[in-house]
């Protein structure tokens, strides 16, 4: 059994004069320190155990000493992005019953009150009653959408994220010598986890909050601070080349990461034409698994299928594919192990989604190769990904039904060359008044995330099979 990273992290870090947020040179023994500043604010503050402190606050050595201060104070944590909607917070808020709200000074929040610590962090006590099914144990609530209309809220444990960690900086050989700068968004899985493996291995760290929005700036800084780990998805690294000249050279970086999207032959050679010192991981991963699945090791493409394998299960990690129909070559990925989340909060209870009380259905389709390697095959329904990010189509559906009372509305895919998807909505013509893109955007937006409202609006008869049903394969043919 693996030990709780938590606590080996806060006791490696208490006289630690090493660096931890190198461009800021704070080192491991800051971090400590505020985290102890942090936990006495919530015993001053009398926050109950179990109960739920949400972030809503961009990456820094506060929201890091939050989550420990939380962990010593025997609290869940759930994050937000600091620019989601009004809507997607309103929902995370009332499904995790948080307790209090962290956010910074440009968020504007009736009844803040100022933090004795960061000049740049507030708080809010919220009215929510505690969730008395959560304990001691349970460390993140992570939000991922589902099948149904509305995000769920995963519950990972000390134990599954600490046996994640653990696995995932045993398999990368992380030093305390390596260097990375993390710019996913702070709500998502994957940035807590790469924060938690270099804490872990006592490397460091750095922070960009700006995502994509300035491409020279994030090359650059991946430069001159050279960086030895970079988390770069495939969507992500579209952009970026374009940015890329001859003359950038990044002899610093000894591994890529790549994960989220299928990965090409085409796409694979341009990493190692621009990373040339480096080998290429590509991994796969969901929430529920705190969150890494798989890595598979890559220097020289020897595949012949069109996409790059997965690799092999991470260690504490199981997996087995199970068909409906025993000829089938692939069928559905099903984990299990110590890394698995405890279930899903939903309406004050926890939901276990799991086959045989242990396993669970991640909703994708794979299949293994003689060399015991996994490989996708997309999804089983009809879940597609927009960038690195999965779409529930039958979530947008009833938000855009909602918004603008229509009777019936169609969200398929359209390939994008970034994105490699992105979703149309479809709408039969007669029906309703033509609606301009730019209103339709705008309003979505209100209400969901960017990547989720639809690009283009069509107005075609809606085609379904013998049972009524919609027939999205139809769909999505006639809009390519």
């Amino acid at each position: 059994m693996t030990k709780d990273i938590f606590a080996k992290i806060l006791k490696q870090s208490k006289l630690s004069h090493r660096t931890f947020i190198f461009d800021k040179n704070i080192t491991y023994a800051n971090f400590h320190n505020l985290s102890q500043k942090y936990f006495e604010f919530l015993k001053k503050k009398k926050l109950k155990k179990n109960s739920v402190i949400c972030l809503k606050i961009e990456y820094s050595i506060d929201f890091i000493a939050i989550i420990f201060a939380a962990y010593l104070n025997k609290n869940p944590v759930t994050i937000l992005n600091p620019n989601c909607t009004k809507e997607e917070e309103k929902h995370v808020l009332k499904s995790s019953k948080s307790s209090i709200i962290f956010f910074e000074r440009n968020q504007n929040r009736k009844g803040l009150k100022i933090h004795f610590n960061s000049g740049n962090v507030f708080f809010c006590l919220l009215n929510n009653t505690n969730t008395k099914i959560l304990n001691k144990n349970d460390r993140f609530i992570i939000f991922t959408s589902g099948t149904t209309s509305k995000p769920k809220g995963a519950v990972l444990t000390t134990n599954s994220f600490s046996n994640n960690v653990s696995s995932i900086c045993e398999n990368l050989k992380l030093k305390k010598t390596d260097k990375t700068v993390i710019f996913s968004p702070p709500a998502y899985a994957m940035g807590i986890s790469q924060i938690f493996t270099f804490m872990y291995a006592e490397a460091k760290i750095s922070f960009y909050n700006d995502g994509l929005k300035f491409p020279y700036d994030l090359i650059n800084k991946i430069i001159d601070l050279n960086i030895t780990k970079l988390n770069i998805s495939v969507s992500a690294f579209r952009i970026l080349s374009r940015f890329i000249n001859k003359k950038n050279k990044f002899n610093s970086i000894k591994t890529i990461m790549s994960g989220g999207m299928p990965l090409t032959k085409e796409v694979f050679l341009k990493y190692k034409k621009i990373f040339k010192k480096a080998n290429v991981v590509n991994f796969y991963g969901c929430t529920e698994n705190s969150p890494r699945i798989t890595h598979h090791k890559i220097n020289v493409w020897k595949s012949s299928e069109a996409y790059l394998s997965v690799g092999r299960p991470l260690k504490n990690v199981k997996i087995k594919i199970f068909k409906k129909i025993k000829s089938d070559k692939f069928g559905e990925i099903m984990i299990s192990g110590p890394s698995l989340m405890r279930g899903y909060l939903i309406n004050d209870k926890i939901v276990k989604n799991f086959y045989n009380k242990k396993w669970f259905n991640t909703g994708d389709l794979g299949y293994f190769d003689k060399s015991k390697n996994l490989y996708l095959k997309g999804r089983s329904d009809n879940i597609f990904s927009v960038g690195h990010e999965k779409l529930y189509p039958e979530e947008i559906e009833s938000i855009i039904k909602r918004i603008f009372k229509f009777s019936e509305v169609v969200v398929v895919k359209k390939h994008h060359k970034i994105l490699n998807w992105v979703p149309i909505a479809v709408i039969e013509p007669g029906s309703i008044k033509k609606i301009d893109i730019d209103y339709f955007s705008k309003k979505c937006k209100k209400y969901i995330s960017s990547f989720k409202v639809p690009k283009q609006i069509i107005y075609k008869k809606i085609p379904r099979n013998n049972y009524g049903k919609i027939d999205r394969k139809k769909i999505e043919n006639f809009i390519q």
